[in-house]
């Protein structure tokens, strides 16, 4: 069976067009719109905006140019109401079509079926919004989302383009999705297995003139594979990493030589990414659940689901920047 992970990252929103940090909400704020006929409406806080994006898209919806259906099965009240956060859920219902292919039995070796162009594999999926609660101190303008996958397959790329798009039409509304914290992927990636490659690169100009007349000339790559690191080796690794996630402008140490860049290629879930370590905030975070989460069909079982993900959820907000 396909193997069941989670991708997890946090969001914000903000205006629609801004690009300042004065046009993001407040999630727990209530809000006013004036609708295209003069109406207006007035909502609690932000979570609505999620419920009624759920609700708008119960029945099936057909994308012919990414040839991808999309369907939305939401129940009103949250799965989580505490002193902290809240939690709501739905079940999103997703498939491709467009290439025919046959179907299998795993056991005789026969074909069970053909599928043509025109079938769509669906596949069901669940997905976690968390609004955390304003505090003495704090006034929350990020939340968490969070996707289930079936090995390769998963609904964040969709879902949150027609976020985007129902946000924007609907609300005047747009949505950031970002890592929840830079320290807490490093940790998620901690371990030599899922690290396969560092490319270094140095901005380096030669003393000698004739290195340079090509343009472009300046710049050293230095790739390492096949990596057989001592753990004091890796440890002090981690730790560059994690300082050059830190800014832009932060040099990778390695070896005593300050780089101005690197790129790792790491195993994430069933994938294999090259990441700049300087755009680790831009990153989601996966990781596979435990086996017993997964019924005999293959999905999840969505109880023991939630209370995986609650669990997580508490993990990953004492990373976040609220």
């Amino acid at each position: 069976m396909a193997s069941i992970s989670i991708t997890a990252c946090s969001f914000y929103l903000r205006k629609k067009n801004s690009r300042t940090t004065r046009d993001v909400y407040n999630l727990n704020d209530s809000f006013t719109i004036t609708t295209e006929d003069g109406e207006v409406k007035s909502y609690f806080d932000y979570s609505i905006i999620f419920k009624e994006f759920f609700e708008s898209h119960t029945m099936i919806q057909i994308d012919e140019t990414k040839q991808q259906s999309f369907q939305c099965e939401y129940k009103n009240n949250p799965i989580v109401d505490n002193e902290v956060y809240k939690v709501y859920c739905a079940k999103i219902h997703s498939g491709d079509y467009g290439s025919s292919s046959e179907i299998i039995n795993l056991n005789t070796k026969e074909i069970k079926y053909k599928k043509s162009v025109d079938d769509i594999d669906v596949k069901p999926f669940f997905i976690f919004i968390v609004i955390p609660k304003d505090n003495d101190k704090i006034k929350v303008q990020k939340g968490m989302l969070i996707f289930q996958n079936i090995g390769p397959y998963g609904i964040k790329t969709i879902t949150t383009a027609k976020m985007q798009d129902y946000f924007s039409n609907n609300f005047g509304i747009s949505i950031q999705c970002n890592c929840i914290a830079p320290k807490l992927f490093i940790e998620k990636v901690k371990k030599k297995n899922k690290l396969n490659k560092i490319c270094l690169i140095k901005n380096y100009k030669s003393n000698d003139k004739a290195d340079n007349l090509s343009k472009g000339y300046g710049t050293e790559v230095r790739v390492l594979s096949n990596l057989d690191l001592s753990e004091k080796q890796f440890e002090k690794l981690m730790e560059s990493i994690k300082y050059a996630s830190g800014g832009k402008y932060n040099l990778f140490e390695f070896e005593r030589i300050l780089y101005h860049n690197a790129k790792i290629q790491v195993n994430i879930g069933e994938h294999v990414k090259t990441i700049n370590v300087h755009n680790i905030d831009r990153l989601s975070i996966v990781e596979e659940v435990p086996d017993d989460i997964k019924s005999i069909n293959g999905h999840p079982d969505k109880i023991k689901l939630i209370n995986y993900v609650k669990n997580t959820i508490d993990d990953y907000l004492n990373e976040m920047v609220l």
